[in-house]
């Protein structure tokens, strides 16, 4: 657990509690795509078996969540596979400190480069993660690639 401005961050390693954060946030996470309760189970087991999952926590409420893979030490690359903020919560800084709490963790697991994906309709997304200082890496028909340096 680390707390910073009044905002916890937990790692969950639970599946149950995992299913219930990406739950509680499935209208920010999923609203282009109508998700079922058995896609986000499954989700929720791989993510306990492979991923690192955080939960940000206001006032007992779950407002955001980012799940990250920091398991290939062939290549030292850790790989953000989910960062949402609650719609009604964005513009708050929440992202910035989950993505802080990750990379803290990746460089203690010996990540070099953190790598993520967007899809290209995401100007929100690509321009946040400009800012936090990601540069694209590979474009795709559909999204680019990013990486920054851990």
């Amino acid at each position: 657990m680390n707390v910073e401005n009044g905002q916890i961050v937990n790692r969950l390693k639970d599946e149950n509690e995992i299913f219930k954060a990406v739950s509680s946030l499935k209208d920010s996470l999923f609203s282009r795509n109508n998700i079922d309760k058995d896609t986000i189970k499954k989700l929720s087991k791989k993510y306990e078996e492979k991923a690192i999952v955080l939960a940000l926590v206001c006032a007992d409420i779950i407002t955001g969540i980012c799940i990250f893979y920091a398991n290939d030490f062939e290549n030292n690359i850790a790989y953000l596979s989910m960062l949402v903020i609650d719609n009604k919560e964005q513009g708050k800084g929440y992202a910035s400190i989950l993505i802080n709490e990750m990379k803290r963790i990746c460089k203690k697991k010996g990540m070099r480069s953190l790598r993520l994906e967007v899809n290209k309709g995401n100007s929100k997304a690509i321009r946040f993660y400009t800012r936090k200082g990601f540069i694209k890496d590979i474009e795709t028909e559909e999204s680019y690639i990013f990486i920054t340096q851990i």
